[in-house]
């Protein structure tokens, strides 16, 4: 039986080499080491899409800094209490700099929804970093929807609500 362990390389992916049963691994540990594999590629991608921020140009920055605040403008108000104007005032932009970047404020709107959400998902991906069981993982998505309640991502509450009305 061959199983394999990590062994990172100066490379983005990792190589493997193999190792044999007389390392004495029980199945529990061979799992136990998969799942850490697996959650460590997880956690891998989430930082290299974060850190992905870090290198934007100057015009995704400013595409960003719209959905951000076009984001926190919808969850107040909501898509229809917002106007065009709020969207500029809100970014400080003229029209053209929006419509340079979005083709319409439905695409913003929609765009913005996106946003919002990615910020749930990060936070659900954080309670369920090195939680292996059910149980652990149905306690970690209710402390999640508990702090959404106490400490929501953005002002205004749920986005899912804010953007239907």
């Amino acid at each position: 039986m061959e199983l394999l362990t990590p062994h990172p390389t100066p490379k983005r992916n990792a190589a493997f080499i193999p190792l044999d049963e007389s390392q004495g691994l029980s199945a529990a540990q061979v799992g136990k080491f998969v799942l850490s594999v697996l959650y460590t590629k997880i956690n891998q991608t989430d930082g290299f899409e974060l850190n992905k921020e870090a290198k934007m140009s100057k015009g995704e920055e400013t595409r960003e800094m719209i959905l951000a605040r076009a984001a926190q403008l919808f969850s107040r108000q909501g898509y229809f209490g917002s106007s065009l104007s709020d969207i500029m005032h809100e970014t400080g932009l003229e029209k053209g700099g929006i419509y340079n970047h979005f083709t319409s404020k439905e695409q913003l709107a929609l765009e913005a929804f996106d946003y919002s959400v990615e910020l749930v998902r990060r936070r659900t991906r954080l309670a369920f970093a090195g939680k292996t069981n059910a149980v652990d993982r149905l306690l970690a998505i209710i402390t999640v929807f508990q702090e959404l309640v106490e400490d929501p991502p953005l002002v205004g509450g749920c986005p899912i609500l804010k953007y239907s009305g």
